[in-house]
C-alpha cells in the first residue's frame, strides 16, 4: 500500500484466487494481480479505480 497524500491510497495484491461459481464450479487464476486506488471524499475512503488482471484458470472442479 502506498499513500501519496492524506487523500488518496494506491493498493495492490499479487497471488492466487479461487473463485466459486453459483452452480458450485470453482476456478483457480494464479497469477492474479489487482490494484485500487482510494480517494478520501467527505470523510470516506471510495475506490476511484480498479484494475485486476490473470491468465486463464489454472484448475476447475466441479462440486
Amino acid at each position: 500500500m502506498q499513500r501519496s497524500n492524506r487523500d488518496n491510497v494506491l493498493w495492490n495484491y499479487s497471488g492466487a484466487l479461487t473463485a466459486t461459481f453459483k452452480n458450485g464450479e470453482k476456478a483457480t487464476y494464479d497469477p492474479f494481480a489487482m490494484t485500487m486506488l482510494f480517494k478520501k471524499i467527505n470523510d470516506k475512503w471510495k475506490v476511484v479505480f480498479l484494475q485486476e488482471s490473470t491468465q486463464e484458470p489454472s484448475d476447475t472442479t466441479k462440486h
